[in-house]
């Protein structure tokens, strides 16, 4: 499954709710775990 970053940002969300975070409000906060992640991603591939 293929998740659109509304869908990671709507899971996050969730996430932080379940585990008693409060909500961000920042749309900036967003692009810098969307950031993180695809470094992640790429960083992962490039090691394998």
């Amino acid at each position: 499954m293929k998740f659109t970053e509304a869908k990671i940002k709507q899971v996050f969300v969730e996430l932080l709710d379940e585990y008693g975070y409060p909500p961000v409000e920042r749309t900036a906060v967003y692009v810098e775990i969307f950031e993180q992640a695809e470094n992640f991603k790429k960083n992962q591939s490039e090691h394998v």
